[in-house]
């Protein structure tokens, strides 16, 4: 049976097994992801080499040029890491809840019922209105303080508005 209070850290292996007693309506292995947008990773990328030009120029002083070899490097981590983290950020609507999973260190695997969600929040931050991009973030019942929360950043308009009139009605 399902233990009183939810482990928030369960192993890849057991977590379809806990999905499923918890929620026996909803099959993890079936699950239809969708992606983002693709146009994230550029937006990464790009972050990553502004970055990488602040972290050359503070430190061009102490390192001299080695400073270049520094931001070069930090560019090409965060160039590798942008495609990874947006493979592995993905959602999914389902007949009563949404599921978000992320994370490509660290996966993560969230899945709400409808019935829990106390709020969703629909934002954009100056950056995504220029991509034309949105933020999900979804509040649930007995989140608690510390809580898990489910968010989706890299979303198209479209997609957002969609997710967003789905998750409220």
């Amino acid at each position: 049976t399902l233990a009183p209070s939810l482990a928030p850290i369960v192993r890849r292996a057991d977590l379809a097994a806990l999905v499923a007693e918890a929620m026996p309506n909803v099959n993890l292995d079936q699950i239809q992801w969708q992606p983002v947008d693709p146009r994230g990773v550029t937006r990464l990328r790009r972050r990553g080499a502004i970055e990488g030009a602040v972290l050359c120029a503070l430190t061009v002083s102490i390192l001299g040029p080695w400073s270049l070899f520094l931001g070069t490097l930090w560019l090409a981590q965060r160039c590798i890491t942008a495609s990874w983290t947006l493979e592995a950020w993905r959602y999914a609507m389902l007949d009563d809840a949404v599921a978000v999973q992320r994370g490509w260190w660290t996966r993560c695997v969230s899945v709400a019922r409808f019935e829990r969600v106390q709020s969703v929040v629909l934002a954009e931050t100056p950056f995504d209105r220029r991509w034309g991009m949105r933020r999900l973030r979804i509040d649930t019942a007995g989140q608690g303080r510390a809580g898990h929360q489910l968010a989706l950043a890299y979303l198209s308009n479209d997609v957002a508005q969609s997710l967003y009139r789905a998750i409220r009605s």
